[in-house]
C-alpha cells in the first residue's frame, strides 16, 4: 500500500471527548488512588500523606510524598497524553507502562486535577492543571500554575494537615 502525504489529513480527537471516554474504563477511587500511590513508589518515595479537604464542594483530595520529585519539563512531559510510548524500555520499578495513569486515574474521579511538585534542584516547584472545563473551551490546552496559585495549593494543604 503506497501512502503520499497529500492523501493524509489530520484527525485530531476532540479534547474533552477524548478524556471523558479514557476517564470511563472502570476505575474505583481505590485503584484510581493505587495508580497515584504507584507513581509516588517509582519516584522512590517512602512517605505518602493523603488528605481530604470536605469542608467544601467538590472535594480537594491531595497527595504528597517524599519522592524525587520532577523538574518543570519532566512535569510538562508527565502530564502530556501519553506521557511515554509502550515501545520505550522501562526501568525495572518503573510501575507504568502506556504514560496515561496519572490522567486516567485522576479524571476517573474529577473533573479537574493539578500536579504540583520539583526535584532536589529546583527551588521553585512548577505547576499544571488538566481542567475538563478549559478542554471543552480550549481544547488541548493545559493550565500552568502561577506561584500565586501553587502558594494557594500548599496554604489549603497546611490547613488540612
Amino acid at each position: 500500500m503506497s501512502v503520499k502525504e497529500d492523501n493524509l489529513e489530520d484527525e485530531i480527537p476532540q479534547a474533552a471527548d477524548f478524556v471523558r471516554s479514557i476517564a470511563e474504563q472502570g476505575y474505583r477511587i481505590e485503584t484510581a488512588l493505587a495508580d497515584l500511590i504507584d507513581n509516588s513508589i517509582a519516584a522512590g518515595a517512602d512517605k505518602i500523606e493523603i488528605l481530604v479537604n470536605t469542608t467544601r464542594q467538590p472535594f480537594t483530595l491531595y497527595i504528597a510524598d517524599n519522592g524525587s520529585g520532577m523538574s518543570e519539563d519532566e512535569l510538562k512531559k508527565a502530564m502530556r497524553f501519553p506521557s511515554t510510548s509502550a515501545n520505550k524500555h522501562r526501568r525495572q520499578n518503573d510501575l507504568g507502562r502506556f504514560g496515561l495513569g496519572l490522567k486516567t486515574a485522576s479524571f476517573s474521579q474529577t473533573r479537574s486535577f493539578s500536579v504540583i511538585s520539583r526535584n532536589k534542584q529546583n527551588r521553585n516547584f512548577s505547576g499544571r492543571t488538566w481542567d475538563l472545563g478549559v478542554l471543552e473551551e480550549y481544547g488541548w490546552k493545559i493550565k500552568v500554575e502561577t506561584q500565586k496559585d501553587i502558594d494557594k495549593v500548599f496554604s489549603d494543604y497546611q490547613d488540612r494537615r
